[in-house]
């Protein structure tokens, strides 16, 4: 899809502001103060790259966790949380298309151009995908500081997206969780000024806050035509719990302003071995790397495990940057990571995935300043993804109408991405 946005639609304005930085300015690696694996390397803007240093640096991670450690108790309502209905988490879809993208990072630019450049949206934002599928993974503030901007534009399409017979699903990553438990170590000045300043951000996280209210009523992850979608992943362990019951447990930990998070943070920070499932927690759906860091056999068994448990063909996950900056694939396509990096604030590399007739695809976007009367141009492309097309779908499984060139597979590697 190759397009010359109008003078006047919204793209093009918000272009404008987009356009201060070209394609290829933010992409450069970064290899210094071990702060990546050895011999490992990522894309990084050079925009945020002081900040970057700054937030992985030692003294300030140890001065940071005195800040969280501090933070944990400062817990006042109390509200009893519903879990949401099974049939909302695990559903057939019989639309066009099911569509998934990654981690967003506060940028409303790229977040708009990537679903402009596949079909989703119109020049002016709105929804054009009929009856299409969009599944975001979580993560869509700090870093950028246009967090608020993307859950307010993401709520609207939502609305019109049902509208026209498609929806729109997102999910809980671990950046939105920071936010709703008060932390802040990764907020965006400017964002955090959408919200009101300190306090306002706070507040509006809460449990009575209109961004509380929302993000607390996100599922964990769900399973769609036999795919499993998270954020992270979903380890066994977890697996063995149930999507319903997964989801129903995160919101539990968020509820009363995060009190039984912090309490399970707290004995997670030091050490204390509870037996408790904490869903939030380092090896949880929302933070575990236990599908993109390590010996490609051990990740390729713990996926088998868990999608065996869950009764699924394969997993979408995002939370884990791509050093290529392109969606990658293992375990015979059974695995797909979509986290590509799309903010400019992190690796401005925009991808989306898109599964049409059991088949799997990857949008890029390519931007292009040089044009007629200084017009930008979007071009958006598809090209096949080497993963095995998925079986037909059981006939008897719950369905829902909407309201109820490819890469090679590395599985004889190592999987390693950024820690964002």
């Amino acid at each position: 899809m190759f397009c010359s946005l109008p003078h006047n639609s919204w793209l093009s304005r918000e272009r404008t502001s987009v356009g201060s930085l070209r394609f290829s300015q933010c992409r450069r690696p970064l290899v210094e103060k071990g702060a990546l694996p050895s011999g490992r390397s990522t894309i990084v803007p050079v925009c945020v790259r002081s900040t970057w240093q700054n937030q992985r640096g030692g003294r300030a991670r140890t001065k940071m966790n005195v800040y969280l450690l501090a933070f944990l108790f400062t817990c006042f309502l109390t509200r009893p949380m519903t879990a949401l209905a099974s049939d909302s988490l695990d559903f057939l879809w019989p639309g066009s298309r099911i569509l998934a993208v990654g981690d967003l990072h506060g940028d409303i630019g790229n977040t708009m151009l990537l679903l402009y450049g596949a079909g989703v949206v119109d020049e002016d934002g709105n929804w054009i995908g009929g009856d299409s599928l969009l599944i975001q993974t979580g993560d869509v503030v700090d870093r950028g500081p246009d967090g608020k901007r993307i859950y307010d534009y993401l709520s609207t399409l939502s609305a019109q997206a049902k509208e026209r017979g498609g929806k729109i699903v997102q999910l809980l990553g671990n950046h939105d969780v920071m936010n709703v438990c008060g932390d802040f170590r990764y907020a965006h000045p400017a964002e955090t000024m959408e919200f009101g300043g300190a306090a306002g951000r706070r507040q509006q996280f809460m449990d009575d806050g209109h961004y509380g209210k929302m993000l607390r009523s996100f599922p964990a992850s769900i399973k769609v035509n036999g795919v499993i979608f998270a954020h992270a992943g979903i380890p066994s362990e977890f697996a063995a719990v149930g999507l319903g019951k997964l989801t129903q447990q995160l919101h539990e930990e968020l509820a009363d302003d995060c009190k039984l998070h912090n309490v399970r943070f707290y004995n997670e920070a030091m050490g204390l071995r509870t037996g408790d499932l904490f869903v939030a927690g380092s090896h949880g759906p929302l933070w575990t790397r236990v599908f993109s860091m390590g010996q490609m056999t051990k990740i390729c068994e713990e996926l088998e495990k868990a999608l065996g448990i869950l009764e699924s063909e394969k997993m979408v996950i995002g939370h884990t940057v791509q050093e290529s900056g392109n969606i990658e694939f293992y375990c015979d396509g059974r695995l797909i990571l979509i986290d590509t990096g799309i903010s400019r604030y992190v690796a401005n590399s925009p991808r989306m995935l898109e599964i049409q007739n059991g088949a799997f695809f990857e949008w890029r976007l390519e931007i292009s300043e040089q044009v007629s009367e200084g017009e930008p141009s979007v071009r958006g492309t598809k090209r096949p993804l080497n993963i095995p097309a998925l079986k037909e779908p059981d006939s008897t499984a719950t369905r829902t109408d909407g309201s109820a060139a490819g890469h090679e597979d590395k599985s004889d590697g190592s999987c390693r991405g950024d820690e964002l």
